[in-house]
């Protein structure tokens, strides 16, 4: 009877996978993603090699371009932010909307790197797994503001 019963409470554990690392992603696009079928997703976008031209009717999450390029080692996936409508500066989300996206779903940033490059202040925010960087890259603009230029995940080697 005891044995039964221990046999019962067994089988009603819960099976886990072992642990993997994460699989970084931003708007269910991962290192994993193929260019053709994520095209497919934005019917009205153009496509040019190895990029995507979102459409704004087409736009999610203010995305504005997609990129999958290398493979293996050189895998990147890099999603970009910038809108420019006629007559209208560049338009960019602001970095902290990104980023609570990314801390929701990943945690906080794993390091903050502060430089300035070609006279652009940047906060990049780089999130690690064992296998993989996702960086949030980001410009500072008028009023001590943070815009979000890209997402880019890169395989790490």
């Amino acid at each position: 009877m005891f044995t039964v019963l221990k046999h019962m409470i067994l089988l009603m554990l819960p099976v886990t996978a072992p642990a993997q690392s994460p699989a970084f992603s931003f708007a269910g696009i991962t290192l994993d993603s193929e260019l053709n079928q994520v095209a497919r997703r934005y019917v009205h976008s153009s496509r040019t090699g190895e990029y995507i031209y979102v459409a704004p009717e087409d736009s999610h999450d203010h995305i504005s371009a997609i990129e999958i390029s290398g493979a293996g080692a050189l895998r990147r996936v890099r999603i970009s932010f910038e809108f420019r409508r006629r007559g209208q500066p560049p338009d960019f989300p602001h970095c902290a909307k990104v980023q609570t996206k990314l801390d929701q779903r990943f945690g906080p940033p794993s390091s903050i790197r502060r430089f300035t490059e070609e006279a652009s202040r940047r906060m990049d925010r780089a999130w690690r797994s064992p296998t993989q960087e996702l960086t949030l890259i980001c410009f500072g603009g008028p009023g001590g503001r943070w815009f979000a230029e890209a997402v880019q995940i890169n395989r790490l080697k």
